[in-house]
């Protein structure tokens, strides 16, 4: 029998179950075993890794990877300008990793060298629909990343009645594309009526998703989340312990290639510890759930946004 547990954690336990076990200290890796471990398992080479540090020296390991990630997807829509994507991609997540204003932004511009377009309000920053289909398939795409999704929506209008597009409504649209057509998982972190409700639901109609709302509260179990335990008796009184898949659940293991729904978590702030280990499994790419019947949940593709609201 073998157990993990984070270092100090141990000490939550009894004494009569620590007694049953020899602790074992892993110590942490170094940052240079660090980057050995994970550029062992990677297509990333070193010299790619070193080109992301000299644009971003304060992102950690893991974030530079996550760059270069977002910079091959990027070259996917704009081919031939592999210098220009990686700007972007560190420009993007340096912008989502600061809480900065229009002055910031210019300063991440100019340091990146980037001419990206300026958001004006009033206008709509997507492209008309009609010069994005392909072969018979409706696509939604950005004017300022040129990036864009496929859409199960025959007809789309960009322009809503209830919507006037303010800089800060075209920005969370657009980053909203940006994470959903790369396939990363984007958190919305702001107080209430900034717009992050109405941008999700305005993207989540373009694009034809049905949204998969799940509101985390303080009391929601992990359970909750994936697969409930239903204890139930039979005519002749056995006990049966059946596993209920939740809509998460369904989403999570989805093998669509381009799946139809949104899942979108409400106040992931409220989240416990271990609601917030499972959304950890969850978002981080390659990582594997695990399951409180002891098995392992894969992952196909997900549509996945988190809101994440201060001050409450």
């Amino acid at each position: 029998m073998i157990a993990a547990c984070k270092s100090g954690d141990e000490q939550k336990l009894s004494e009569a179950l620590l007694s049953r076990f020899t602790v074992i200290s892993c110590e942490p890796y170094t940052e240079e075993e660090e980057e050995k471990v994970v550029l062992a398992g990677s297509t990333v080479e070193n010299k790619d890794i070193n080109e992301s540090n000299d644009l971003a020296p304060n992102f950690n390991l893991t974030e530079r990877l996550n760059c270069l990630r977002i910079t091959k997807e990027l070259d996917k829509f704009n081919n031939g300008e592999l210098e220009n994507n990686l700007r972007t991609s560190v420009y993007i997540l340096q912008k989502g990793l600061t809480e900065q204003r229009e002055n910031q932004i210019s300063i991440f511009k100019e340091h990146f060298k980037l001419e990206l377009p300026v958001y004006e309000d009033g206008i709509c920053h997507f492209e008309n629909p009609e010069n994005t289909k392909i072969q018979g398939n409706q696509y939604f795409q950005s004017k300022i990343y040129k990036i864009k999704m496929l859409s199960f929506q025959n007809n789309i209008e960009l322009y809503d009645k209830q919507i006037f597009f303010t800089k800060k409504f075209s920005e969370l649209c657009d980053t909203i594309l940006f994470g959903l057509s790369l396939r990363i998982p984007v958190i919305l972190e702001g107080e209430a009526g900034q717009g992050k409700q109405n941008a999700i639901h305005y993207m989540a109609k373009k694009l034809g998703l049905d949204i998969i709302n799940i509101v985390i509260s303080k009391s929601t179990k992990v359970d909750d989340l994936l697969m409930k335990i239903i204890i139930e008796k039979s005519e002749i009184g056995e006990i049966l312990v059946k596993n209920q898949e939740t809509e998460l659940y369904k989403a999570i293991k989805s093998t669509e290639e381009h799946p139809k729904k949104l899942i979108l978590f409400q106040g992931i702030n409220n989240s416990s510890p271990a609601a917030l280990n499972i959304l950890n499994s969850i978002f981080i790419m390659n990582a594997k759930i695990l399951l409180s019947n002891g098995s392992i949940l894969e992952k196909g593709n997900m549509n996945i946004i988190a809101v994440f609201n201060k001050g409450r």
